[in-house]
């Protein structure tokens, strides 16, 4: 393929992913917006119900430590850090060897999603596994930059769990522009809202292309 075609090949593929960013509140069941409440603090909303609060430290960038979704509290742990309160920098960026994140279920003290790995340079690394035994979740990315991705969560049957994308362009505040679509009209599952809360970065990490330790 030569230097123009691929140029065009490039262009129609931003244009189908404008059209597809653009369809997103379209999209059937259930959508959540994510907003700031504090300095370190955010929600899922959908309209004026509150679905879940988040709560976080600033690394740089923003990174959970709790979720509180569905009448329970889910601690979210980095077992690759001896010191929790040490600066996981590319928890958020995105690695090619990505520190694993574990979500415990506080009052059973189960651990019930393990973020495997996270998306870079282009890869779609990233995986969950759905504690105990109930399977995985992988990340497919359609889009050209972080303004015009939609990024869906597949299991291995192939079902979408749910969609996210940037409601403007990113900024370094850019949790509070999440967007997520729940195909249900019914309660969202606490998995989706987890999920979403720890895969929303890959939106960015999946379009860096320096050393995931800058």
């Amino acid at each position: 393929m030569g230097r123009n075609a691929r140029r065009l090949s490039r262009a129609r593929y931003a244009d189908e992913c404008v059209e597809r960013w653009l369809d997103f509140p379209g999209l059937p069941g259930r959508h959540l917006r994510c907003r700031r409440t504090g300095h370190q603090t955010y929600e899922f909303v959908d309209g004026h119900a509150v679905v879940a609060v988040l709560h976080g430290r600033w690394y740089r960038r923003w990174v959970p430590t709790r979720i509180e979704t569905g009448g329970r509290t889910y601690d979210v742990r980095y077992p690759r850090f001896d010191n929790p309160s040490g600066l996981p920098w590319s928890l958020w960026l995105g690695s090619l060897v990505a520190p694993p994140a574990e979500v415990v279920d506080r009052s059973t003290g189960e651990t019930v999603l393990f973020m495997v790995s996270r998306h870079w340079d282009l890869a779609e690394r990233a995986l969950v596994e759905l504690e105990p035994d109930r399977g995985t979740l992988r990340f497919p990315v359609h889009g050209s930059r972080p303004e015009d991705t939609v990024l869906s969560a597949v299991d291995g049957r192939g079902t979408v769990h749910f969609r996210l994308r940037f409601a403007s362009l990113p900024t370094w505040r850019w949790f509070e522009l999440v967007e997520l679509a729940v195909p249900t009209r019914g309660p969202v599952d606490p998995d989706v809202v987890i999920g979403a809360t720890l895969v929303a970065g890959n939106m960015i990490s999946y379009f860096r292309r320096s050393s995931p330790s800058v």
